[in-house]
């Protein structure tokens, strides 16, 4: 059986963080967490190099971890793993996921206090059992209060780039059953929303599909349990931790169940309050007008069009003003995947990347792409391999004969620079001159208050040199709130210095959020989908970032990368 790449760096992350709450040493436990990041990353054939002997060439696997991977192809499991696992109180494994605790503060509290559960810890400091800890702190029981908090508020919340094909699949599956002849995803799916709770699909199905459907649900991979509250709604478990809703139309009733169980709550009231304007409702799949009858409709969008309205996509679709955009025939034309002609925001091999400078440019021509902005870290971010100046050198010397070699897409020698605590960058302006562009984020000192970190930043984008605005509120979606941070002083920073902001499109951040686009289009600031690409297959993550700026509000005109190259080109240095 082939190995699962997933569940093996899942596993040596796991042995990283075991070794951690066993006390093992700091460089051990480096080396299965870059062990785990390197499988996670690789698009290599794991298996044919394991048959060869091969497994070491793996940039971030040595001898040790590559015997475990050959143990785990040989058998699916890790002894090591067994035994550690063996030896840490299970609990430690639940705490440690908290933000603001970390695995010495979760031994710590452990030991002290015995605590093991999450809601044992929460019960201790709403008793303010942790402040007299050495080292704690009232802060710090405050911070893991409200990692807590975090956790509770997205429990049972999958990312979109999870939740999105998966309900294609669940659509996908159900289109295929006797009966059922249309099958579409709805709800926060189809609004492309950072993270999801439900997965809503609204079927179209004659009576014998309609007798059927519980059936098959229940019948269906990955579903736990099925419940139908009303004749045509079906709710499920899934196995991945959300639910799921069916809603089922007739053929005439399929454009406008779509349409209500697409939009968010304030959308649709507004839709129906329209129509109760014009004595018309708009309820239970249908549009029915002042007499009684109900408006034939084709599509989706003869509902908006009867409603005097121009049709929003779906991504716009949340209550924001919308709807009055549509009455005036004013919603914008959103950029779509095929308008990017670029991306920037990727590493190689040089720092924390899986796949050579040579393998990005191949992969970026492939796509149709006319140029690339390569951003490997820079000297701070030494858990990342960060450029020393003479592998800046050295970089500069290749893409300069990979670019002579292959003229179709342009290859821009960048960083990704670290802002220092005090908005500082790691490197001295002299150097950074000698990029093509510089990407400035945030990677360390996360616990500044809102004013350090907004002045920060402040101080960062004031750079000449400093080109775009890297993930700019930090977060981890799922994992890590956003900093505190005064965004629309950063965004109006951002249109006065003529720095771009980066759309962050890797699917754990989707950074800028798509509430602040509107603003940052609104004050004129150029954006930029930024894939983060740390490989090949991640390029494609594009796709994600494209879904922020069409939620956003974006036009091709409001991003850097949809330009022709001159375009590009002038813009990206109009700081300098």
């Amino acid at each position: 059986m082939a190995m699962d790449r997933q569940k093996l760096a899942e596993l040596l992350a796991t042995m990283a963080l075991l070794l951690e709450l066993a006390g093992e040493n700091t460089f051990k436990v480096r080396a299965y967490q870059g062990a785990a990041r390197a499988i996670g990353k690789s698009t290599e054939d794991l298996d044919e190099l394991y048959r060869s002997g091969k497994l070491e060439t793996i940039k971030g696997i040595g001898r040790a971890i590559a015997r475990h991977i050959a143990e785990y192809a040989e058998t699916g499991t890790i002894e090591e793993y067994r035994q550690l696992k063996s030896t840490v109180a299970p609990s430690l494994l639940e705490l440690v996921k908290i933000p603001g605790l970390g695995p010495k503060k979760a031994m710590a509290v452990h030991a002290a206090l015995g605590v093991d559960s999450i809601g044992e810890l929460e019960y201790a400091c709403r008793e303010n059992r942790l402040i007299a800890l050495n080292g704690f702190g009232e802060k710090t029981q405050q911070a893991v209060l409200r990692g807590i908090e975090y956790m509770k508020k997205f429990q049972g919340s999958l990312l979109l780039a999870e939740a999105w094909p998966l309900a294609e699949r669940i659509a996908a599956y159900l289109l295929e059953q006797d009966g059922l002849t249309a099958a579409r995803v709805a709800g926060a799916v189809r609004r492309r929303c950072p993270t999801v709770r439900e997965i809503v699909i609204v079927v179209q199905a004659d009576a014998a599909g309609l007798a059927t459907l519980e059936g098959i649900l229940t019948a269906m991979p990955g579903v736990e349990q099925v419940t139908s509250p009303e004749t045509s709604c079906f709710q499920a478990v899934l196995s991945v931790g959300i639910s799921l809703l069916v809603r089922v139309a007739a053929l005439e009733d399929f454009p406008a169940a779509l349409c209500l169980f697409t939009g968010n709550d304030q959308h649709v009231a507004e839709l129906r309050r329209l129509a109760g304007e014009q004595e018309w409702t708009l309820a239970d799949g249908r549009l029915v007008n002042a007499d009684g009858k109900a408006v034939p409709l084709a599509a989706e969008e003869d509902i908006y069009r009867k409603l005097g309205l121009s049709y929003p996509e779906p991504e716009l679709r949340e209550g924001q003003g919308e709807i009055a955009l549509a009455a005036q025939q004013r919603l914008p034309v959103l950029v779509q995947p095929g308008d990017l002609r670029g991306a920037f925001h990727m590493h190689t091999t040089y720092s924390d990347g899986t796949a050579s400078l040579a393998a990005m440019g191949e992969a970026a021509a492939t796509r149709g792409w006319s140029y690339i902005g390569i951003t490997d870290h820079s000297r701070t971010a030494v858990y990342a391999g960060g450029l020393s100046l003479e592998q800046i050198r050295a970089q500069r010397q290749e893409i300069e004969r990979l670019n002579a070699n292959r003229p179709d897409c342009l290859i821009l020698a960048g960083i990704e620079s670290d802002i220092l605590p005090d908005g500082s960058l790691d490197y001295p302006d002299d150097i950074l001159a000698q990029f093509d562009f510089v990407i400035a984020s945030v990677h360390s000192a996360f616990r500044q208050s809102e004013a350090e970190k907004t002045k920060r930043l402040k101080k960062a984008m004031q750079n000449r040199y400093v080109t775009m605005l890297g993930h700019p509120t930090g977060r981890i979606l799922l994992a890590r709130e956003e900093y505190p941070l005064d965004m629309t002083e950063i965004i109006q920073t951002a249109a006065d210095t003529g720095t771009i902001i980066e759309i962050n499109a890797s699917p754990y951040r989707l950074d800028l959020d798509w509430t602040w686009c509107r603003v940052a289009r609104e004050k004129g600031v150029l954006l930029s989908v930024n894939p983060d690409a740390h490989g090949v297959a991640e390029l494609d993550s594009v796709i994600y970032g494209v879904a922020v700026a069409r939620k956003g509000g974006l036009t091709a005109a409001n991003l850097l990368n949809t330009r022709e190259r001159p375009d590009m080109l002038t813009l990206l240095r109009r700081k300098r």
